[in-house]
């Protein structure tokens, strides 16, 4: 039930992309509460194959600290009803292997 995407990282001012599939899910307001989500924001939810099998976005900066392969904070996801800039990325990891990526995305 997943939708095509493309996710997007500005590295060295070079645009870095890869396909993925995504399920999005918008919030019912009755789900909000103070601090929760907005109904402008989108959740992704996605495998992290396509990134392993495409080595995306390549080789992590020197100094980087954390999993470079995961989404950060300011990537972006186009997906059929538009652009998302992912405000906060969850990484799902069984027995420290990656497994499930969780981003909330507004725009």
């Amino acid at each position: 039930n997943g939708a095509p995407c493309t996710l997007r990282r500005m590295v060295d001012g070079d645009a870095v992309e890869v396909a993925v599939t995504a399920h999005l899910r918008r919030f019912d307001p009755k789900e909000m509460g103070a601090g929760a989500a907005t109904q402008d924001q989108v959740m992704a939810i996605m495998s992290p194959t396509p990134l392993v099998a495409a080595d995306w976005p390549g080789d992590a900066p020197a100094g980087f600290v954390g999993d470079w392969q995961c989404p950060q904070k300011g990537d972006e996801l186009s997906h059929p009803d538009g652009i998302g800039i992912a405000v906060k990325v969850t990484p799902i990891r069984m027995a420290g292997t990656l497994v499930r990526i969780e981003m909330l995305l507004e725009g």
